[in-house]
C-alpha cells in the first residue's frame, strides 16, 4: 500500500488570533483498507495519533487544533498509514505545514512630552513593537505647517528633541517600521 500525503493550509496573517485549518489529502492507493490512521508531531517532538480510525476510502482530513506560540514558529508534520485489522502500510511521506510566531505590531503607548526650554522636549513612551526594525517620531509644528521627522531604533523609550523653532505650537506622534515598510499605528 504505496500513500502520498499532501498538504493544504489556508493561512490568517502573522497575526491572526486563530490559526486556520490545514486539510490533509492523500492518494489511495489501495483498494483493502480498513481505514487510516493519522499521526502530527510538533516541532522536535514524536508523533502522536491524532485519528486513529479515518474510514476507508476517505482520502482528505482536517486538522484544527494548531496553535500559534508567541515565542517560537510551530512547524507540525503529518503521516498517514492505511490499516487493516493488524496490518498496517507504511506510512506516507512527511507533509509539514510552519505556523509563525504570533507576532506583536501594537503602537507604543503612554507618550508623554515634556518641555525643557522653548525650543526642547523630552518624550518618553513604551515600545511594545518586538518586530519592529525601527521608530520613527514626528513632531509637527502648527502655524506655518511644518514637520519634523526623527528615526530611532527599535527599543527607544525616551528622546530629547532640539532645535525647534521658540516658541511654537507642536504636536508629538510616534510609531513603529515593521520590516515590510509599514508601520504600526501612531501614538
Amino acid at each position: 500500500m504505496k500513500l502520498l500525503l499532501i498538504l493544504i493550509a489556508l493561512l490568517f496573517p502573522v497575526i491572526a488570533e486563530a490559526v486556520a485549518p490545514v486539510t490533509l489529502i492523500w492518494q489511495d492507493n489501495s483498494n483493502n483498507e480498513a481505514g487510516w490512521i493519522i499521526e502530527q508531531k510538533l516541532n522536535t517532538g514524536s508523533y502522536v495519533v491524532i485519528a486513529n480510525n479515518v474510514p476507508a476510502n476517505q482520502t482528505t482530513y482536517t486538522v484544527s487544533n494548531l496553535v500559534q506560540s508567541s515565542l517560537v514558529d510551530n512547524v507540525y508534520c503529518f503521516r498517514v498509514k492505511g490499516f487493516l485489522g493488524t496490518i498496517q502500510s507504511g506510512y506516507t511521506n512527511e507533509a509539514c505545514h510552519t505556523v509563525l510566531k504570533l507576532v506583536a505590531v501594537n503602537a507604543p503607548t503612554g507618550l508623554t512630552v515634556t518641555p525643557l526650554s522653548q525650543s526642547r522636549l523630552d518624550l518618553k513612551w513604551h515600545e511594545y513593537c518586538y518586530e519592529c526594525v525601527a521608530q520613527e517620531i514626528v513632531v509637527i509644528q502648527t502655524n506655518p505647517l511644518k514637520n519634523y521627522s526623527y528615526t530611532v531604533a527599535p527599543t527607544t523609550e525616551t528622546y530629547i528633541v532640539e532645535g525647534l523653532p521658540k516658541n511654537k505650537n507642536v504636536s508629538v506622534k510616534v510609531h513603529g517600521e515593521l520590516p515590510d515598510g509599514t508601520f504600526t499605528p501612531y501614538k
